[in-house]
């Protein structure tokens, strides 16, 4: 059904989506470090698309391959599309899809009058040979004339248990990833773990953005 705007986040970058829609995408960084970062995607009148903010793990930081990625990401390449350039393959675990009131320069920046908007808050694993990391917990924020500000079924089914809970469970890394590989989803006990999600959330608004 078109009405439930159905995400296919298994392949597809969310650039690739909005390249589909809006042809040339660019990217507007705001912020980029070792912990954070917070880009703007916008189309070819630069309108802005997309807000994402990105709160950078550390298991990887050891990783000389991971490194260098990290690095190509502060220089302004995409964060998925610099993994997806060198190889490594990507799993998004969605957890959460919720309703934000949007601050007065993103407004803006959509080029909108609506205050509000659907954001969508995601872990980003990715995978190469063995090597599995969480790269970092990734809040997109959608231009309400580019998803409009509802959440629908299609949204709610896609709410996953955070990894660190599958962890405390005894699960390991691989495990964990063919779970997300084979899109084996417990939407109905995500509802159990909110609080986990809720944390992430503060820690979200405390990096700058009161979601």
């Amino acid at each position: 059904m078109k009405s439930l705007e159905h995400y296919n986040l298994h392949k597809r970058l969310h650039t690739e989506v909005l390249k589909e829609k809006y042809g040339k995408i660019g990217l507007q960084v705001l912020f980029d470090d070792d912990y954070k970062r917070e880009v703007l995607l916008l189309d070819e009148g630069s309108v802005a698309r997309t807000y994402a903010l990105t709160l950078k793990k550390s298991d990887w930081n050891n990783n000389k391959e991971m490194i260098a990625v990290n690095d190509a990401i502060k220089k302004g390449e995409g964060i998925g599309e610099a993994f997806k350039k060198r190889k490594f393959e990507i799993q998004k675990n969605i957890l959460d899809v919720y309703i934000v009131n949007l601050p007065k320069w993103l407004q803006q920046s959509f080029r909108t009058r609506s205050k509000m908007a659907k954001a969508r808050i995601m872990e980003f694993v990715v995978k190469k040979d063995t090597s599995i990391y969480n790269y970092g917990i990734v809040t997109e924020i959608y231009s309400p004339l580019f998803r409009k500000a509802r959440i629908n079924e299609a949204d709610k089914l896609q709410i996953n248990i955070p990894t660190s809970v599958l962890e405390s469970f005894g699960f390991n890394k691989e495990e964990i990833w063919t779970s997300l590989e084979k899109k084996v989803i417990a939407s109905n006990l995500a509802k159990l773990y909110i609080s986990v999600v809720e944390g992430i959330k503060q820690e979200l608004a405390i990096s700058g953005l009161a979601l």
